[in-house]
């Protein structure tokens, strides 16, 4: 899924659905809260588990285990946790979706399971990946932690990914524990309220047809031109600046 389709907010075709960029009056209507749940599920990672939980499984073992195939597990165990989970896929397909299981594996279909289109082990990643941009998160760990290796052994390459994982999760607990507070209180509806404010363009009565990419990405070009209006500024008036960051740049 490339740029263009992120920006136009159109739903993307996967094959044997259509996801669904959440739109902010989607996400007003759903509620917040219950927003950051659903992909709070949907965007779980193996690597989420404490270590404290793992450390008795042999590594081999460990890198076997696919997400999907600890998400089917709680499945399994759990009808509150299944229940979620449809729920979480239903809002971005906007289809039924049923899980079902031989009571060890699991998959999950859209629509009738006449017509076969199942989510499975071998396409739930490309769909979180989608779902992730989306909804203008972060690019995966996975993507950040291993730019700089090219290990073609995919033991070898899991074994250095969990390691980094790790110790990229050790840093950020440090971080958080240190950094300050101030700020932390901004919502959605303070950063919602504040491009309307400064945007020339948008006002809080059309602003929630913006799907949350849209939403994010004007809201950093906004602030790309007011830091660089504030920067050329305070150049004209003697201040010494040392790098004016034009605002028609890559976000």
């Amino acid at each position: 899924m490339d740029d263009i389709q992120l920006l136009s907010g159109l739903p993307y075709n996967f094959g044997l659905c259509y996801l669904y960029p959440p739109k902010l009056k989607d996400l007003a209507t759903l509620g917040e809260l219950q927003y950051k749940t659903y992909l709070s599920v949907i965007t779980f990672d193996k690597s989420d588990i404490p270590t404290s939980r793992t450390s008795a499984i042999p590594q081999e073992e460990l890198d076997a285990i696919d997400t999907f195939d600890i998400i089917c597990v709680n499945c399994n165990s759990s009808e509150e946790y299944k229940t979620k989970f449809e729920e979480a896929l239903q809002y971005f397909i906007k289809e039924e979706v049923h899980f079902i299981s031989d009571g060890i594996s699991g998959l999950f279909y859209i629509g009738e399971k006449i017509d076969e289109r199942f989510i499975t082990r071998n396409n739930f990643s490309e769909m979180k990946a989608i779902i992730s941009k989306m909804c203008c998160l972060e690019k995966t760990e996975e993507e950040d932690i291993m730019a700089d290796l090219n290990i073609e052994d995919p033991i070898e390459y899991e074994r250095i990914k969990q390691i980094r994982l790790r110790l990229k999760k050790a840093k950020a607990r440090q971080s958080a524990e240190e950094k300050s507070n101030v700020g932390s209180d901004i919502t959605l509806s303070d950063l919602i309220s504040a491009l309307c404010g400064i945007s020339p363009n948008l006002n809080i009565l059309h602003v929630w047809d913006l799907s949350i990419y849209q939403f994010y990405n004007q809201f950093q070009r906004v602030k790309l031109v007011d830091d660089y209006r504030i920067q050329f500024q305070s150049a004209m008036a003697g201040a010494s600046v040392d790098d004016i960051t034009h605002w028609l740049t890559k976000l």
